[in-house]
């Protein structure tokens, strides 16, 4: 196979994908559209003599010196220009803060740029034809297994062909503690215990290894373990970063799906469907339905800002990461990179993005709302179960439309059922809730039961310096009931003094205590009955004091009420706020709806007592409404309001032979995931393989898993992969079966460096595999090990594992013991010990982890709270069990944490420690002991 021609190859320094990815998806897009037109060779005025087309020109800037100095952030001039700090550029107006931020990591980075010193070319379009001559889009052929004697397994004879082409051999078998300890680790992430150990040392039968891995197969702890890996790849987490970060619900839903897909070893080509269109695919039962369903939390599980206000933007950049996420998932393409222009490096044209971006924009992935809502589906129940709920929510939505209809026509015939709602205006002369106010008084709402817009209090201050009158004028003199209104709490005054006069005078002064509810529909107490007579002069005054009092003062309202009124139908018209006008029928058929609301009330408590499970619900795209699907516009340098041509629906054309356009009502993502699924698919079967390949050996055949373009690297042994490939799609795409062809094969059973292949100059990477290459135990393996080690590993599988009322990931408290997979994943605030020990960012597709060597994990695995408990409880363990002595203790904690027995060496050191402590055997020496193994490189490195 051929690799591109050069004119489509980069000359670019050796830059990191993720710095690759940051400069084309951050930054080069924003130099094009502000930029350039200033600052290009094609600009009619090159401004300030700066040039900004190639990592060259900014190094050496224009009139003012280096627009950009590698890590230097302050003395880059370019960035200090669009803070507007020294130049304002560009002219037009500052840029958005993000885009400033980006700039500033940029920098801070070392200002990785792939761009050499040519002039940008204007678009002239992409060579598909010549595209398609690199090998990753070759198509999939069987190559002709090597001629290698001695060997059989079509892995060992293209791996051994290579080896004796460079003039290298091959190690020997590796022990077979090693290689139990090596095969437990990649099938199940979790050590052998010391029985497994010892048994499997002992026996000899040419097929114990393959029981052994066919066992590993077949549990639920391959599920667990090779579901994380893909997890790494599908970015999961429980949290949806950003700044204001919110809980995914039902994140793990989809967590649980994929270790079920992995444990049943669901063909890879219907767990693709499944993820990119499950919610589509046809189902014979219930349960297939809910599964596929659940499949579409793939779509949904980026870390994405629901707060943007600019709602048309929010939905592009969620479209933007779906795209991205597929292409590097089950394409190892960097789709991405071409939503602003042409690729730079793949034959991947605009054109292609908004071919899928059709697909996607098509489908409803965030709801409406200030704050967006990300998009659930209820969960398909059998058909009984669904009936039952079916009818329970008929006959609830019944009563709850009844009452509402009830609550309403009581709020229209009593006024008052809201005392808010009472309008002065309509009670004019019988309540008066506008007094004179004398001194300070502080206006409030916050107590629901008040008569008028606000009452007031005089903010238990100033006592006897705060007054407020009430003045009414009276119709006709007579006997009136007086009543004055007042809204409770515990710090009001026990003893509000209030005094009544009218024109003779003075006629009484009161106190209320205002600290209980008011015993007159919770608004109003009565002073008693008053003869009264007014005159335009000299009104009633009902005057509220503070003087002598202790606790808050309230005013609100008065109300008095004639004698007459009073004497008709007395019970009926103490419920009424209204005076000579009171509408005695309205006021019997609001006493018949309060009891019919009673009822109904009563009815929807005992009906929800009795409900039926309702559907729950997962994360899942559905598609769009009918007018919201369809074709859509290029956007021209990634501006959703700088539009193009319509671009029709469709797929990558390099990938793909014949018309790719997508002619659909619906969303288009079924034609999409049957193309990615397709044995024709050059790309699917190829990036699946190697991503295996990856976890077995610890690189890749392709070492940049996530990128088969031109700026990732060329396959050590591309027939090999093509073979395995071509094998995997004719083994139903199961998993399974292909990791248990290269656990079994000769190449992976070898043994591990020599000291000779150690200072060998040939093939010093181990590309060729003469040697089986030492890996570094991940975050997962090293915490899962030790609880399983103290005997402390839960044993429950799957569930959620973010209680309810959960609100913030930074609250939250890792406590559980649960297997490594099931943590909840946050992506602002990771496990501790899973980021000392190099967790994947679950902001981006990781198939590669990072690996690092750091000091602080050194320390954490020394002073961790968590490491020290479970030691101590290991060594209380091995105490407990009088059954062993301490030879054997020793044997049993080697072979627990290290996967061996211990040397003779080792044993004598061991007991020279032991002896040390003052009584020996002491708790503390064995926690020591235990700690000091936990923390050797041995226990974590895999050989």
């Amino acid at each position: 196979m051929s690799n591109f021609p050069s004119v489509l190859r980069a000359e670019s320094p050796a830059l990191s994908p993720e710095d690759l990815a940051f400069f084309e998806e951050k930054i080069r897009p924003v130099l094009i559209e502000h930029c350039y037109e200033c600052h290009s060779p094609e600009s009619k005025a090159i401004k300030g003599g700066l040039l900004v087309h190639s990592r060259e020109a900014l190094a050496t800037g224009g009139d003012s010196g280096p627009a950009v100095i590698p890590g230097d952030v302050d003395e880059s001039l370019l960035l200090s220009a669009m803070k507007f700090e020294s130049f304002e550029m560009p002219p037009q107006g500052k840029l958005p803060e993000q885009i400033l931020n980006d700039f500033e990591t940029w920098i801070k980075r070392g200002a990785p740029d792939p761009r050499d010193g040519e002039a940008p070319q204007r678009h002239t379009g992409i060579d598909l034809d010549a595209g398609r001559e690199f090998w990753a889009f070759q198509p999939l052929t069987t190559p002709e297994l090597p001629e290698v004697s001695g060997v059989e397994e079509p892995v060992d004879r293209f791996i051994l062909a290579k080896l004796n082409e460079a003039g290298l051999s091959q190690n020997g078998p590796a022990d077979a503690e090693v290689l139990l300890r090596r095969v437990y680790y990649d099938l199940t992430g979790l050590p052998p215990s010391p029985e497994q150990v010892r048994t499997f040392a002992a026996d000899s039968s040419p097929k114990a290894y393959a029981r052994i891995v066919d066992r590993l197969l077949a549990s639920r702890e391959f599920g667990e373990r090779w579901g994380r890996h893909w997890l790494d790849v599908a970015r999961y987490a429980d949290s949806t970063g950003g700044g204001r970060s919110r809980i995914y619900r039902n994140s793990w839903r989809y967590r649980d799906y994929v270790i079920d897909s992995f444990q049943a070893d669901k063909p890879y080509d219907q767990f693709i469907r499944e993820q990119l269109a499950g919610d589509l695919l046809p189902y014979e039962s219930v349960e297939q339905a809910a599964e596929q369903l659940t499949g579409c939390g793939f779509l949904m599980l980026g870390p994405h800002n629901y707060e943007l206000q600019d709602k048309a933007l929010l939905r592009m950049e969620v479209v933007d990461e779906q795209i991205d996420t597929l292409g590097k998932a089950f394409l190892g393409m960097t789709i991405g990179c071409a939503r602003c222009h042409d690729h730079k490096f793949d034959p991947i044209p605009a054109a292609d993005y908004y071919a899928l971006a059709g697909i996607f924009r098509s489908t409803k992935s965030v709801g409406p709302g200030n704050v967006a809502e990300w998009i659930t589906q209820e969960i398909p129940m059998p058909p009984e179960q669904q009936a039952r709920y079916d009818e329970y929510r008929r006959e609830l939505n019944s009563l709850e439309a009844q009452l509402a209809d009830v609550t309403n026509r009581l709020k229209e015939l009593n006024p008052r059922a809201d005392a808010r709602s009472i309008s002065p205006r309509l009670l004019a002369g019988i309540v008066n809730d506008e007094p004179k106010l004398i001194g300070d008084w502080k206006g409030s709402t916050s107590n629901p039961k008040y008569v008028g817009q606000e009452y007031v209090h005089d903010q238990n201050t100033a006592k006897g310096a705060n007054s407020a009158v009430f003045e009414v004028q009276l119709a006709e003199p007579g006997q009136y009931e007086i009543r004055v209104a007042y809204s409770s709490g515990s710090n009001r005054t026990s003893a509000a003094p209030v005094t009544i006069s009218d024109q003779t005078g003075e006629l009484a002064t009161l106190t209320i205590n205002q600290k209980p509810a008011p015993p007159i529909d919770g608004l109003f107490v009565s002073l008693g009955s008053f003869e009264l007579q007014s005159s335009k002069a000299e009104p009633v005054r009902i005057t509220v004091g503070t003087a002598g009092t202790s606790g808050v003062v309230i005013v609100d309202a008065v109300q008095l009420l004639s004698s007459q009124l009073l004497s008709e139908r007395d019970e009926l018209q103490r419920s009424s706020l209204l005076n000579a006008t009171v509408d005695l029928e309205a006021v019997a058929e609001a006493r018949r709806l309060k009891q019919k609301k009673q009822e109904l009330t009563e009815q929807i408590s005992t009906l929800k007592k009795d409900a039926p499970p309702a559907p729950e619900e997962v994360m899942a795209v559905r598609e769009e409404v009918p007018d919201e699907i369809g074709d859509t516009e290029l956007c021209i340098r990634g501006n959703i309001r700088n539009l193009g041509p319509v671009i029709p629906r469709g797929v990558l054309q390099v990938a793909t032979t014949g018309d790719a356009t997508i002619r659909s009502s619906q969303s288009g993502r079924l034609e999409l995931a049957e193309w990615i699924a397709s044995p024709e698919n050059p790309l699917t079967a190829r990036v699946m393989v190697n991503r295996i390949w990856h976890h077995l050996f610890g690189a890749g055949i392709v070492r940049t898993v996530d990128n088969f373009g031109s700026t990732g690297e060329l396959p050590s042994h591309p027939q090999l992969l093509d073979y395995l490939a071509v094998d995997f799609i004719r083994n139903n795409w199961s998993v399974k079966s292909l990791i248990r062809q290269i656990v079994l094969s000769r190449t992976y059973r070898i043994s591990g460096q020599t000291e000779s292949q150690l200072k060998s100059t040939i093939d010093p990477e181990n590309r060729l595999l003469a040697y089986f290459p030492r890996r570094r135990a991940d975050a997962e393996f090293l915490r899962d090990a030790l609880l399983q080690i103290s005997g402390r590993l839960e044993e429950s599988h799957g569930g959620n594992t973010v209680p309810n009322g959960t609100n913030s990931e930074f609250d939250f408290t890792y406590s559980d013991r649960h297997r490594s997979v099931y943590l909840p994943v946050f992506r602002n605030r990771l496990h501790p010990m899973l980021a000392v020990f190099d967790f994947p960012d679950p902001n981006l597709v990781q198939g590669k982890r990072t690996n690092t060597t750091l000091a602080t994990q050194a320390l954490y695995m020394m002073n961790s709270s968590l490491i020290l408990e479970l030691a101590e409880e290991t060594a209380q363990q091995l105490l407990t069990d009088t059954g062993r002595d301490r030879q054997e203790r020793v044997e049993w904690l080697y072979r627990s944490a290290l996967g061996r027995a211990p040397s003779a060496d080792e044993q004598e050191l061991a007991d020279r420690f032991l002896n040390t402590s003052k009584p020996n055997d002491s708790p503390e020496v064995w926690t020591m002991l235990t700690q000091s193994l936990f923390c050797s490189p041995e226990f974590r490195f895999i050989d």
